[in-house]
């Protein structure tokens, strides 16, 4: 199996569902860490930590998952600081690193200067802000979670702009 460049991020939104973020950033970074659609970055709006990070820091430890964290959120959870360079390192193992962002478009800033443009994730309920995700973040494939007549669906928007359109696909995907 070949690998292209894959520093992904997962950007998890002040208006998110728990019960939907926790399995798919476990699955994002542990169903095959080599991966070039392995998650590497994970940011986490500052309205959500509270609400993601006890449960999501248990499911870390049970999955051996290293984390490097923003300044802020290593003091909380008892992690190592992360450098600049850890935003920029595609791990292919089981560490990744976190960052708090003040608002979505924070978020893309990030996404767009680090990211590897292979593909990156929104976990959010609204909207608006998921196809403001999708419009600006310059990446390949941008998965984002639907709740539909009660059945989760994974859904991937690939291209808005043709040059954003690739032969590439991510690999093992699953609905939730």
């Amino acid at each position: 199996m070949g690998h292209a460049d894959g520093l992904c991020h997962i950007y998890v939104d002040k208006e998110f569902d728990l019960e939907k973020a926790i399995p798919i950033i476990i699955d994002a970074k542990t169903q095959y860490t080599a991966a070039c659609n392995a998650v590497e970055t994970l940011l986490v709006h500052k309205d959500a930590a509270d609400k993601l990070m006890p449960k999501l820091m248990e499911a870390f430890e049970e999955h051996q998952i290293s984390l490097c964290a923003s300044r802020d959120l290593a003091e909380q959870y008892h992690c190592s600081v992360a450098k600049d360079e850890d935003f920029a390192t595609e791990y292919l193992d089981l560490m990744l690193s976190a960052k708090t962002v003040e608002t979505v478009e924070e978020a893309v800033y990030h996404i767009n200067q680090y990211g590897s443009h292979h593909t990156d994730c929104i976990i959010t309920e609204n909207k608006e802000t998921a196809e403001y995700f999708i419009r600006q973040v310059f990446t390949k494939i941008v998965p984002h979670v639907l709740q539909m007549d009660s059945v989760m669906v994974l859904v991937q928007k690939l291209a808005l702009v043709q040059a954003k359109f690739t032969q590439e696909a991510p690999s093992g995907w699953k609905a939730y």
